[in-house]
């Protein structure tokens, strides 16, 4: 979760070269900003070969192992900027409007939350938000 994390904040903050293609945000666009478990060799295999960019700056460090399958879990990404078109922050609970709302920072220490479903669980990557 950590590497679709820090490919996602390179994308986002435009940190990927002029070339390279932003496959995660397109993927997230085309899947309702969801990363299915299903999906998870093909992500780790493009997380992969997009290690050696600049963007990332980081060595990811994710193996697909089948025999693990159990433990991958769907991922929902929530941007609404990016997954919905026009001004689709959300709204400030103190104002209550969105017009001042702006993405503050990605998280660093705890990159996502885990929804405990009555089927199935998942997790959820976002952001912070500020009204300024």
């Amino acid at each position: 979760m950590r590497a679709i994390n820090d490919r996602l904040k390179a994308e986002v903050k435009d940190r990927t070269k002029a070339l390279e293609k932003k496959w995660l945000i397109e993927h997230l666009v085309n899947n309702d900003g969801w990363v299915r478990k299903e999906q998870a060799k093909s992500i780790i295999k493009d997380l992969k070969s997009s290690d050696r960019s600049p963007s990332t700056n980081k060595h990811v460090s994710v193996a697909w192992k089948p025999s693990n399958k159990l433990y991958y879990r769907d991922i929902k990404i929530w941007l609404p900027e990016i997954l919905l078109t026009g001004h689709c922050y959300p709204f400030c609970p103190t104002c209550k409007r969105n017009s001042h709302v702006s993405r503050r920072a990605f998280h660093s220490n705890n990159i996502g939350r885990t929804i405990i479903g009555l089927k199935q669980n998942y997790h959820v990557l976002t952001c912070q938000y500020e009204c300024g």
